[in-house]
């Protein structure tokens, strides 16, 4: 059976004591200090809350977070990241799913309570984020509960599409595969060093936090104001010798254009990215500055974590696209047609639907977990799937290729057309950073067009210009009506391109679809 993950971290920290498991700026926790106020916390947990609480915790990335995560798993509870940049109101509507108890500081609790009584809502109990590492010489902590690798781990909010957070929920058994087929596939060992980006309510540092802490390596948490300034971010790379980084796109193209990334700067071992597609003319620049380092793309949804790995290899960098490669152990993936059957055949467009042991339980819902699956027949026998809303075919050689999300294809003109198509096409102008196109309803044509343009620093395309540039690889009805050049782009919690955000700021009144 395959560790769970905070089991995984006890064995490092037996055979690693003293290594650095955590290191910030300003201090830095041995794997004995890690594991002494983990077990203490989850001590602690067990004396003021029922078997299987909800432990929610609004931290910054450091060790108090990191601690809390794992003092709640060895508790044998769930922990609930919640974004400590949201709005109070979005805060509180996830302690309102089920917290038993909240980890903050005091001017977060003081909001939140203010907040609960305008909405006339209860926040859950609080603990002191700042008594965090201060329980390691709690009596009774010298050992923990087995668990049970069907309960659930933690649960990760993502936008609902009725504008109330949606909890994706997540076992034990679900992140032990994902983080086990890490450490093996890219043969991660106390030696490495792995930065944490991402913030923790995104689903990106699980690979960071467990993947490390269950090896012996240390882990770097990146404070969010280095994140948001790509030089800042070049020098802690640097300075903290991290050889694997795992970003979202975004993030990436920040420090490849505006982090004065030079050739041999970094001493990465490996460039992992998720979350988003990655342009092919970016990514041929980023690879050029990264000497000696592998590139992977990993793609999969919140409610499977990553699902299919590929290495980027020169000759991808000659694709329109960079595929999405092959299933990782473990997992089944098909191709489903409209019908609900599999796909064998080439180049063939589907939607994704995936099984196996990282697929997620369900989402929070009032009667318990609600599971979102989908029937595919596959070789003459019905297979429960999880259908990820990403379309895309079968390679001759047997690797994926995304194709886009459903939401991501439109009609214009008669003419269905995959909007990332139309991104990509923007992206190989040399002076382009970002782009982003939207469908907008048209009386004439049901649909057309408009795209979001961020240019290269000291760059200025004209809208004019990029027109044309369209125009030499687009068929007409492609190229989008209008053109906004954006001095940057907005971006999600968690690093994405915010499309809403961006949208919205265009033309409001044009922008209705």
């Amino acid at each position: 059976m395959t560790a769970l993950v905070h089991e995984r971290f006890l064995r490092a920290a037996a055979a690693h004591p003293s290594a650095i498991a955590v290191q910030e700026a300003s201090r830095s926790l041995t794997y004995e200090e890690c594991r002494a106020a983990a077990l203490g916390f989850a001590a602690t947990l067990r004396e003021e809350l029922a078997p299987g609480a909800r432990v929610a915790f609004a931290l910054p990335k450091g060790a108090e977070a990191i601690v809390t995560m794992l003092g709640t798993l060895l508790a044998g509870m769930t922990y609930l990241p919640i974004d400590v940049g949201a709005p109070a109101e979005r805060q509180l509507r996830i302690l309102q799913t089920g917290a038993d108890a909240l980890v903050c500081d005091p001017a977060t609790v003081q909001r939140l309570r203010a907040q609960g009584r305008d909405a006339g809502a209860d926040v859950p109990p609080h603990l002191p984020a700042d008594a965090i590492l201060a329980m390691a010489d709690r009596v009774g902590a010298a050992s923990a509960p087995a668990v049970p690798s069907d309960r659930l781990a933690y649960i990760l909010f993502t936008s609902g599409s009725t504008g109330v957070p949606k909890g994706v929920a997540i076992s034990h058994a679900n992140a032990a595969h994902f983080v086990g087929w890490a450490i093996d596939h890219f043969a991660i060992s106390p030696t490495d060093r792995l930065a944490v980006h991402a913030p923790l309510h995104f689903d990106l540092p699980v690979l960071d936090v467990y993947a490390g802490l269950g090896t012996g390596a240390t882990v770097c948490p990146i404070d969010e104001r280095t994140v948001l300034f790509p030089s800042a971010l070049r020098r802690f790379l640097i300075d903290r010798a991290i050889t694997i980084l795992y970003a979202v796109p975004s993030a990436w193209i920040a420090l490849l254009e505006r982090g004065d990334l030079a050739p041999g700067d970094l001493s990465l071992r490996l460039a992992l990215y998720a979350g988003e597609e990655f342009h092919v003319a970016s990514l041929a620049r980023l690879m050029q500055r990264l000497r000696g380092t592998r590139v992977f793309n990993l793609y999969g949804p919140i409610e499977t974590n990553a699902i299919t790995v590929h290495e980027v290899a020169p000759g991808d960098l000659e694709r329109p696209h960079i595929p999405l490669g092959a299933a990782i152990d473990g997992v089944q993936l098909v191709v489903a047609d409209e019908t609900g059957r599999a796909i064998g055949t080439p180049s063939i467009v589907g939607e994704i639907c995936v099984s196996g042991p990282p697929v997620s339980p369900g989402y929070l819902a009032a009667s318990g977990l609600a599971p979102s699956r989908r029937s595919v027949t596959v070789g003459g026998r019905s297979v429960s799937c999880y259908p990820t809303g990403d379309f895309a075919r079968w390679e001759p050689d047997g690797t994926l290729m995304l194709c886009g999300r459903r939401d991501g294809l439109v009609k214009t003109r008669g003419f269905r057309v995959e909007i990332g198509d139309v991104e990509a096409a923007l992206m190989r102008h040399p002076d382009v950073a970002q782009a982003a196109v939207f469908p907008v309803d048209d009386p004439q044509h049901t649909k057309v067009l408009h795209a979001a343009v961020a240019a290269r620093p000291g760059r200025a395309p004209s809208a004019g210009e990029l027109a044309a540039f369209c125009r030499r690889t687009l068929p007409g009805y492609m190229v989008p009506v209008r053109l906004d050049l954006v001095e940057s782009m907005r971006h999600t919690s968690t690093g994405k391109i915010d499309r809403n955000a961006v949208r919205a700021a265009l033309t409001p009144a044009a922008m209705s679809a």
